[in-house]
């Protein structure tokens, strides 16, 4: 096997992980609904690949993420809590 098939199945694997995570974060995340294990990984595969194109070839292009407020404030209140 060359180099450049073993890179290849390298970045495979990790896309098929990569995938994997985010399909379970979105079964999670929509209350663990059974049977839509097609479309959560339809999705995923959308998500990651959006993100390794938008982040570049190198990885290294930087994505903006808006979190909401309430989730900011409650994070700093649970920062500020562990610190008194």
């Amino acid at each position: 096997m060359a180099n450049d098939e073993v890179l290849s199945v390298k970045e495979d694997v990790n896309l098929y992980e990569e995938i994997l995570a985010v399909a379970h974060h979105l079964f999670e995340r929509s209350g663990r609904i059974e049977g839509r294990d097609h479309d959560n990984w339809i999705e995923a595969d959308r998500i990651v690949r959006t993100l390794r194109k938008i982040a570049g070839d190198d990885g290294r292009r930087y994505i903006l993420v808006n979190v909401p407020e309430t989730r900011y404030a409650l994070k700093k209140q649970n920062e500020n809590e562990v610190v008194k």
